[in-house]
């Protein structure tokens, strides 16, 4: 316990540096529990997402034709092994005004979803606020709070009299739910807000009087599913139309496409952490360094090797323990921050629950092992200490980079980075510009020594000097520094390219249209003639069920044909399918795109198991491909989709008109063919570009933070510098330089720091997205290699501005010590 106390007495002896080391814990381990932390909650908000959404029921009815009687709800409700059934209709209508509300509607358009009995366990709905009726608008509370509606208010819908407008009066409020998704909706005017509504109310809306659009069924749970199955496929073998589907909550789907950025806050998570780990090398290192003639001394009065390195690990595991205590806290507030921001991206209205629990264990422990792995080289050090060393003085000799294994190994480390396609790719790549800085710090110092020179004069080559002799310290300050720019630029460079191709797609002048029912040659011909479309595409689009024997899976079947794929995704995803046109001509095959075809896990030529209205079907994949403006794609032939899935009819368009906005009115207004969803591309690009710059916000955050602690590290540096340059800064009071002198020295080598990781950071986060848009991988739209200047004079002004700043502590402490003492200081 004593030796414990002794520990605690030499960590209060250096207050300023301890506390720097604490901070520097605190925020790595902060960084690192609130991205653990961000990941895991948005994984388990996705899962609870799916989950309420889709797995309320386990059976959906409909038909190819889209729309079908509804008779068929009290035929299936009796069908043996149903314990309920519930049908729907959807579809999507202008909003005229809100009762009392004289501004502009929230919302330029409504879906309504109607359901044959709103207090089914099927939906499960919560009310908060009035009942269900049988007339009535049932709204959600996010709906209720931005509309400032309540029970009794009307909503009234646009019509094509004037005089006319018909109106819906809302009758209950719920708990907002998956169901109804307006967590997605709620920032954003240019989606459709959702809400329920009885079936007759909407039939009657929709013009199609007793017809529905699905049934969803909840199966008896003491009766096999595959009974249920057989059971209902009997009692719909009377309509040839109709088929069984099972309801797949399948939570990968809504994960699909956030992995790169749960890599990429991973990434700089564990960047904090590590910058943090070398702050307490630097610390420890200090120590040892002014520490080194008592250690010698202990050696001479019986102390062993073995008791010297617990004497200093003690103080680190308090140092660590400590900040990570700390950081543990702070990394809680945090990540509760952080993760309404992120969800925000979404929009999102449900509740979630934070998941800490791990991510504080796992943080706790790194906060700790790190730091003890990142000082054992000082520690050994330490008890090297001979006896003889009170004896003498070391020689400062000019420290070089030795041997040429570690410029191998960077090499083979960064080149091993080119070939890894994902973000953990920056691991290989840190370990290998770690590896290699020592000859980039020579090189760029060489190059940037001029301007050193010439801002800092005299000084500034007295600094550089210094630096040679004992560059080993600066150069793992300006190491980290170019980590955290690296990835700034690098995520600002993605981010830009990203921002180019949105703007690229949004002046495409098209309006994509979902429709309720199959569309007609007669309904093609009328969409044709409308006034302002200049050509028209139709194709099939359908979630189907795939490996249902092992895993809950879903995948959208799209139809491709030649004359159609440019409508449907992009053109780098066209010259793609191009490839495998003439093999989807054969039966039975299908393309999946990068993210199906990975978890699916199969190789090319293997079967691809469908659930389809004609029963489980093997499906060939001849290819994949990885770009598209959605992933979660298998792509398949008319043929395919009509002989062998069972689905011959389109139930999407694509519209190419010179005003897309008007369009989108004049086909809402056609209540002869009623819209699950319409959006021009425009509309589809804004929104994309809203949900970039906030992600991208978020991650740039991180970033920062790390870059705060690397400038933590620079302070340490420089207080290790004046701590082994002390006797030479007391000769050099002594004859003559004065304290501005002593500051502009010390404020040249922190120059030099910021201005070399500026440099390699810009060089390398740069190189990083050159790569990236070579191997186009992961990212789903084709990218585009852009120099954001803006960010890279940030950059630079960030590394530079922050060492200058890291250094103003140390500087003021050396033009604080008295010359006697200096000169006596070993």
């Amino acid at each position: 316990m004593q030796s414990w106390r002794v520990s605690w007495r030499n960590i209060k002896d250096k207050k300023i540096r301890s506390v720097l080391t604490i901070l520097a814990i605190v925020i790595g381990v902060a960084s690192t529990l609130a991205t653990i932390s961000m990941v895991q909650t948005t994984n388990k908000w996705i899962h609870s997402f799916t989950v309420d959404a889709y797995g309320r029921f386990d059976w959906l009815v409909s038909s190819e034709e889209g729309a079908f009687d509804e008779r068929w709800v009290s035929a299936l409700q009796a069908t043996n092994g149903v314990e309920s059934a519930v049908a729907e209709i959807m579809f999507v209508r202008p909003l005229d005004r809100i009762e009392g509300n004289k501004t502009e509607a929230p919302f330029e358009n409504i879906r309504f979803i109607g359901v044959s009995d709103l207090a089914s366990s099927v939906l499960d709905l919560k009310v908060v606020d009035g009942q269900f009726t049988s007339s009535g608008l049932v709204v959600d509370q996010v709906t209720s709070q931005l509309w400032g509606i309540g029970v009794g208010d009307r909503i009234y819908l646009k019509s094509p009299s004037p005089n006319s407008s018909p109106y819906l009066e809302v009758a209950a409020i719920i708990e907002n739910t998956s169901q109804l998704n307006n967590s997605r909706q709620a920032r954003d005017r240019l989606y459709p807000v959702d809400v329920f509504v009885p079936l007759a109310v909407t039939q009657q809306l929709s013009k199609v009087d007793e017809q529905v659009h699905v049934i969803m069924l909840k199966s008896d749970q003491s009766v096999p599913p595959d009974q249920v199955k057989r059971n209902l496929e009997r009692a719909i073998s009377s309509d040839p139309a109709l088929y069984v589907q099972r309801s797949v909550a399948d939570t990968q789907l809504g994960a699909r496409g956030l992995g790169e950025l749960y890599q990429a806050l991973y990434v700089i998570g564990g960047l904090g952490l590590l910058i943090g780990s070398f702050i307490m090398y630097s610390t420890v290192y200090i120590n040892v360094t002014e520490r080194r003639r008592d250690f010698s001394i202990m050696k001479a009065v019986g102390y062993t090797s073995l008791q010297i390195k617990g004497h200093i690990l003690r103080e680190v595991v308090l140092l660590a323990f400590i900040g990570s205590i700390i950081g543990i806290g702070v990394g809680a507030i945090l990540a509760i921050q952080l993760q309404a921001m992120l969800l925000n991206v979404f929009g999102n209205a449900l509740p979630y629950e934070m998941a800490l629990k791990e991510a504080v264990i796992l943080s706790m422990i790194a906060g700790i092992l790190l730091p003890l792995i990142a000082v054992w080289s000082p520690v050994a050090k330490a008890s090297e200490t001979s006896v003889s060393y009170a004896l003498r003085r070391l020689d400062n000799t000019s420290e070089r980079p030795k041997g040429k294994i570690a410029l191998i190994v960077g090499l083979f480390c960064i080149i091993g980075s080119l070939f890894i396609t994902h973000m953990i790719s920056f691991l290989p790549l840190f370990i290998g510009l770690a590896l290699i800085f020592p000859y980039l710090f020579r090189i760029v110092h060489w190059l940037i020594n001029p301007l050193n020179r010439l801002l800092f004069g005299r000084e500034g080559s007295v600094a550089s000097k210094q630096m040679l002799r004992t560059s080993r310290h600066f150069m793992m300050s300006s190491t980290i520094l170019s980590f955290g720019i690296t990835m700034l630029i690098y995520i600002s460079a993605l981010g830009s390219s990203f921002y180019v191709n949105l703007e690229q797609s949004s002046s495409t002048p098209v309006v994509t249209v979902k429709y309720a029912n199959a569309i007609s040659s007669q309904q093609e011909q009328e969409l044709q003639q409308i006034q302002g479309v200049r050509q028209i595409s139709t194709y099939a689009s359908y979630f189907l069920p795939w490996k249902p024997q092992h895993t809950q899976h879903s995948t959208r079947l799209l139809e491709v044909n030649s004359a159609e794929q440019s409508f449907i995704v992009n053109q780098d995803l066209t010259s793609e399918l191009a490839k495998f046109t003439k093999l989807l001509e054969s039966p039975n095959t299908i393309v999946l795109d990068a993210e199906v075809y990975r978890e699916w896990g199969g190789k090319k030529g293997d079967t691809f198991k469908l659930e389809t209205p004609n029963g489980i079907k093997e499906l060939v994949v001849v290819g994949t491909v990885g770009w598209g403006m959605a992933n979660n794609n298998g792509f398949v032939s008319q043929r395919t989709l009509e002989e062998s899935i069972g689905l011959p009819h389109d139930n999407m368009a694509i519209l190419e008109t010179h005003n897309p906005t008007l369009l989108k009115e004049t086909l809402l207004a056609k209540h002869d063919m009623p819209i699950k969803s319409i959006e021009t591309m425009s509309e589809i690009m804004f929104l994309s570009q809203q949900q970039l710059q906030k992600t991208f916000g978020i991650i740039n955050l991180v970033v920062y933070l790390s870059i705060f602690i690397a400038a933590i590290g620079i302070t340490n540096t420089m207080f290790m510098n004046t701590v082994e340059y002390a006797r030479e800064l007391g000769m050099m009071r002594a004859v003559g330089f004065t304290r501005w002198q002593i500051v502009k020295l010390l404020l040249s080598k922190a120059f030099m720091i910021g201005a070399i990781a500026a440099v390699i950071g810009i060089l390398a986060g740069l190189g990083s997205m050159y790569l990236t848009v070579i191997q186009g991988y992961y990212l789903h739209l084709p990218l585009q290699f852009i120099v954001p200047w803006k960010d890279v004079f940030v950059a630079s002004a960030t590394g530079i501005g922050i060492s200058l700043l890291a250094c103003l502590l140390p500087a003021y402490r050396a033009v604080k010590w008295d010359i006697t003492y200096t000169m006596k200081y070993e």
